[in-house]
């Protein structure tokens, strides 16, 4: 008998969380790929190409033929679990089986038709993993969990069940005690290893350049650990602002606290930092940076000296990210501080939008991309600007469709660094509301979140595209991830878990996410917040939320079709939106 769908997945976080997994990142990525897919219905979607161009990162024109990558990487996988069952799996009882020559994978319940059971071992016990966020039911609040019972007549596998308790007790305990373990207490998805605070840092001198340069430092450094797969990275909203001293009042389950000072002296940046563990407050590394210039790109420079150094000093590996680092310095170089405020004040408007801040914004970032062709991040900021004239109906321009525009900033964002995670972000969301390319928006994703797996930003990004474009449970993973990530988080990371519960039927779960999304007054907020409204039988609320935008957005209720084109919003949530 086929197991049931949670124990399949309770299956899938355990084999994940196992040594044999963890040494093969890129295998664990292709066996989560297979079995999701698999669980979500898209068994059909299981192809030498999807497979490629989705895990793999082919590009659209890539052929399995010519390229054996898929077979390569399959066959290998299927090692990896003969490898697992044989060893720490061999008393597991769901096995996830990979047929020689078939993509799509099977699930078997090794027990007899009947018989109860193990009890499933939380994956937060198993080297500090978390499993999916899930909820519990208030009836099961303050309960204990139940007694575990073994089968009658299998003594062996009782004391084998026993034994493999305790070991994984007596990691997670040894885990914990190093300081790892920041999962302990939530069921959401978190990533492997520490997690960090970036705090703010302290500005030796109250000149405006300091200031700006110690806000850049504090956001870029966030945005630059994130990108080690296995550091966890409290977001910018949760930190932002928020000095050394403010972390060890507040340090969200943070096992290191990041902090320092800058100064600028004529023309030299100086920044010294430390690295201290939050169990026992100890340093465990400090450095001092540099600068002979108050260029951007010496400033990138030295943000990526310092999270290389964090880095090292929690032993995390290189490759990619050290490329990306080097491609984002040598695209800005002759970038001036005049631009890289800019840049900055760019990153201010996305967590406060108004239209003049657009107007400002859109222009400072066409003047840097005029002056400095190559700079890769004010391209991709430019592309979202863009698309704001159309998603905030902001600052229009007569002649090439914003998210044309958009779409061409974008694709010139990638090109000047194809290492630049941001550009990607903004290249699959450019591709999505432009339509017609969903298999372009998904290979851009996955590059995103490649180049970025820990940027609380671009992880709710792809999930609240990903929930429009295909409607997977791995939209709503992502989102919950970045949520983990960012405590502190923008409410728009509640529009795209209010998208996926319209979708699926889930009106408590709609209307709560669609209020907290609701405190923002763009058109997409209170279209959702209408929607959920309705589901909930609450149909007079849902028009008087429609009239308040109307009244404040003309063009949201007078323009109808065009908006809900813009948005990509499919017809069975624009039924519950207008009521029609």
């Amino acid at each position: 008998m086929e197991p049931e769908r949670q124990h399949i997945e309770d299956q899938l976080q355990r084999m994940l969380a196992s040594p044999t997994f963890q040494a093969a990142p890129k295998l664990s990525e292709l066996f989560r790929y297979l079995v999701t897919q698999t669980l979500d219905g898209n068994a059909e979607r299981l192809k030498g190409y999807t497979i490629g161009v989705d895990v793999f990162g082919r590009e659209p024109d890539f052929d399995p033929s010519l390229d054996s990558i898929v077979r390569v990487q399959m066959g290998r996988l299927r090692h990896l679990l003969h490898d697992y069952y044989g060893g720490p799996g061999r008393s597991d009882v769901v096995h996830i089986v990979l047929d020689k020559g078939k993509y799509t994978p099977h699930f078997e319940n090794t027990l007899p038709l009947g018989a109860e059971p193990r009890e499933e071992i939380s994956p937060v016990a198993q080297a500090g993993t978390a499993p999916r966020h899930t909820t519990p039911k208030p009836s099961d609040a303050g309960k204990s969990a139940p007694a575990k019972r073994f089968l009658p007549g299998r003594g062996w596998l009782a004391a084998m069940a026993v034994l493999f308790l305790l070991g994984i007790v007596g990691f997670a305990v040894l885990v914990e005690r190093m300081g790892w373990l920041h999962t302990a207490k939530t069921t959401t998805p978190q990533p492997l290893g520490p997690l960090i605070y970036v705090a703010q840092y302290k500005a030796i001198d109250t000149d405006p350049l300091t200031l700006r340069l110690r806000n850049g430092l504090q956001y870029e450094l966030v945005n630059r650990l994130s990108q080690y797969p296995n550091l966890g990275v409290l977001g910018f909203d949760t930190v932002g602002g928020n000095s050394g001293d403010a972390a060890r009042r507040k340090l969200h389950g943070a096992n290191f606290v990041l902090s320092g000072s800058v100064a600028v002296t004529g023309n030299e940046v100086q920044v010294t930092s430390q690295l201290t563990r939050t169990s026992d407050s100890l340093i465990i590394w400090s450095g001092q940076a540099t600068s002979g210039t108050a260029q951007a790109a010496a400033i990138l420079s030295l943000q990526s000296e310092i999270a290389s150094a964090v880095a090292t000093q929690l032993g995390q590996p290189y490759g990619v990210i050290q490329q990306a680092m080097k491609a984002e310095i040598d695209s800005s170089k002759g970038v001036s501080m005049r631009d890289y405020q800019c840049v900055l004040s760019a990153y201010a408007y996305m967590g406060n939008k108004t239209a003049e801040g657009h107007s400002q914004v859109r222009d400072c970032l066409e003047h840097i991309v005029e002056r400095s062709p190559n700079y890769s991040t004010a391209w991709a900021l430019l592309s979202w600007t863009y698309g704001d004239e159309e998603r905030y109906g902001f600052n229009r321009r007569p002649g090439i469709p914003a998210f044309t525009r958009s779409l061409t900033a974008a694709e010139r964002a990638v090109s000047t660094n194809p290492m630049n995670a941001t550009a990607y972000e903004y290249l699959a969301a450019a591709k999505f509301h432009q339509g017609g390319d969903d298999a372009g928006v998904h290979v851009a994703i996955e590059k995103a979140l490649q180049l970025g797996p820990n940027n609380s930003e671009i992880l709710a990004d792809a999930g609240w595209t990903l929930v429009q474009l295909d409607n997977s449970r791995r939209s709503k993973d992502l989102i919950d991830k970045a949520i983990a990530l960012n405590p502190g988080h923008p409410i728009w990371y509640y529009g795209g878990l209010a998208i996926f519960a319209l979708q699926n039927d889930m009106p408590e779960d709609a209307l709560r996410n669609a209020r907290l999304f609701a405190q923002e007054s763009g058109p997409m907020a209170q279209y959702l917040l209408a929607a959920a409204l309705r589901m909930n039988g609450q149909g007079a609320q849902a028009d008087a939320v429609l009239r308040a935008l109307g009244a404040k957005f003309p063009e949201a209720i007078r323009d109808r079709r065009h908006m809900m084109q813009a948005l990509r919003i499919r017809p069975q949530v624009e039924r519950l939106i207008f009521g029609t």
